[in-house]
């Protein structure tokens, strides 16, 4: 999926080298997008300048199911600016991690109940002064090892 600051991402099949889909679940742009299945489904998670995550279900024949999550920044995120970098992150349990501008970053616990996608945060710390554009998380533990770039402003 690509970008191009607008309020949706474009969702292309390289080995057909042809536009199939649109994130657009999004008020502002689309930063970041990740792939990856779940629960047997095939699932798109993509973050935006309007501090939503949203969790997608991508269906066979290259389209786009119902969104199955949005998740707001948690009450203790301030002063987040842009949502930079996202990941699914597999280690026995599924977790959505993401990353901002202002230096925060977002684990969230992926469940299922009654066939619904569910959320629920285990970390959201300010880790760093300036924008973490990555991460890599350790072997399980859920402890952040960062990998930041300075942001000259």
């Amino acid at each position: 999926s690509s970008g191009i600051n607008a309020e949706y991402g474009r969702v292309t099949n390289l080995g057909r080298r042809e536009e199939v889909g649109c994130v657009s679940d999004h008020k502002l742009a689309v930063t970041a997008v990740a792939w990856s299945s779940y629960q047997g489904r095939s699932v798109i998670a993509s973050c935006s300048d309007d501090n939503t995550v949203v969790i997608r279900e991508w269906v066979e024949g290259d389209t786009f199911g119902g969104i199955l999550v949005r998740m707001d920044l948690p009450g203790n995120v301030v002063g987040a600016s842009t949502l930079t970098y996202i990941e699914f992150y597999h280690h026995g349990d599924t977790h959505v991690v993401c990353t901002t501008s202002g230096g925060y970053v977002l684990i969230w616990a992926l469940g299922c109940h009654d066939n619904d996608l569910t959320t629920s945060v285990l970390f959201a710390e300010r880790i760093h002064q300036g924008s973490v554009e990555g991460l890599a998380l350790g072997d399980g533990s859920m402890s952040p090892r960062r990998l930041s770039l300075p942001h000259d402003t």
